[in-house]
């Protein structure tokens, strides 16, 4: 994937997670699909500061943010 220049989810992602979102994924620009393996659905686990970083600083930098829900929330995508 080309990079774009803008460092989306490298920019936003501590924000997200400073404010107690505790899955904060990185997604392709202008898709969902495909988020790293084993962070989404009923059996995904949460992202730790470490993996976020690490994501952040690599090959993610410049990917869109998806956000999985704590199991008390629920979300609308529109």
């Amino acid at each position: 994937m080309p990079d774009s220049g803008q460092r989306v989810y490298a920019d936003a992602c501590a924000d997200y997670a400073l404010a107690g979102w505790t899955g904060v994924i990185p997604v392709p620009p202008e898709a969902k699909y495909p988020p790293p393996e084993g962070y989404t659905g009923a059996a995904g686990r949460d992202t730790t500061p470490d993996v976020i970083a690490d994501w952040a600083t690599g090959r993610y930098a410049d990917y869109s943010i998806a956000l999985r829900m704590p199991d008390d929330v629920l979300g609308i995508d529109i």
